[in-house]
This record gives C-alpha cells, sequence and structure tokens, in this order.
C-alpha cells in the first residue's frame, strides 16, 4: 500500500492541474470466458487474436469481434482440475515462436496433472511444451503435436 501512495498523490495532483479532463471509454471485446489469462495477435492470423482461459482452453477472437466456436487449443483433459472460486493453476502462459508463420510453433505453459513420481503431498505439474499449429491453418492447434521441454512437480 505504502508504494502506491505517492503514485495516487501524483495522479491526483496531476488530474488537478489538468485543464481538461480526462475521458476514459471502455467497450466490451468479448465475453463468456472465465478468466482469461492472455490476449496475444496471432503472427499470420490476419488480425485474429488468441484469448488463453484460465480453466484451459485458448480461443481466437476474430478481428470482427466474434469469439470462433473452434478452440484453437483445448489443454482440460491434460490440465489438474482446479478448484472453484479462485486458485493459482491453469493455463497460465503462452508465447508464439519468433518465426512462427514458417515453423507453426508456439509454447506453452499449463498445470498438468501430477505426476506418479512427484511426492505425494504435490498435487499437479507446471508443463512447458512446445505445440505446432495444423499445416494449413495458423489459427488451429494441432494437439496431437505437443512435445513437454520441462516439467516441474509442484506442491500447490
Amino acid at each position: 500500500m505504502n508504494s502506491i501512495l505517492p503514485f495516487l498523490t501524483s495522479l491526483t495532483l496531476c488530474t488537478a492541474v489538468s485543464a481538461a479532463e480526462p475521458k476514459l471509454d471502455l467497450q466490451l471485446v468479448a465475453s463468456g470466458f472465465v478468466s482469461p489469462m492472455i490476449c496475444q495477435s496471432i503472427p499470420g492470423g490476419n488480425g485474429a487474436l488468441l484469448v488463453g482461459d484460465q480453466p484451459g482452453t485458448a480461443h481466437v477472437l476474430g478481428k470482427d469481434g466474434k469469439v470462433r466456436e473452434a478452440l484453437f487449443l483445448d489443454l482440460r483433459p491434460k490440465m489438474t482440475a482446479l478448484k472453484k472460486g479462485f486458485d493459482e493453476r491453469g493455463l497460465l502462459g503462452f508465447a508464439f515462436h519468433p518465426k512462427f508463420t514458417g515453423n507453426r510453433k508456439f509454447y506453452v505453459c499449463y498445470s498438468g496433472k501430477r505426476r506418479a513420481s512427484a511426492p505425494a503431498d504435490y498435487d499437479h505439474t507446471m508443463v512447458i511444451s512446445e505445440f505446432k499449429t495444423k499445416t494449413d491453418d495458423l489459427t488451429t492447434a494441432d494437439d496431437a503435436s505437443e512435445r513437454v521441454l520441462l516439467e516441474i512437480d509442484q506442491a500447490y
């Protein structure tokens, strides 16, 4: 709280000095997500955005603002069950390879099911994987292309 106080004070002073009040306009872009964690432009996707939702789904949001019915990626079968309400696990990270339009590779970090080799009191395994999109469509992942790069057992 102490670190935000000087910022709030500065913000108040700047606003008081400003002749015109700043305008803030909000517009709903898409809905129907549980807890969207990621929003990135899909390289070569003609203006489409990728929206990653914490429960393990990645959606394509078209340039027209409509969410495509077919998922980009569905990790739910590979993930640990999330708790109702608040949970820090789920689909947590997403990155496109710098040469994505040529090699179709992207990387995902998610909370996988607990490995058998994990300590008994651990409840999941953090997984970082490489995937590819389908050959003819940069806006649809090939679920079978997963290559696990790193697994780290997690206590909670």
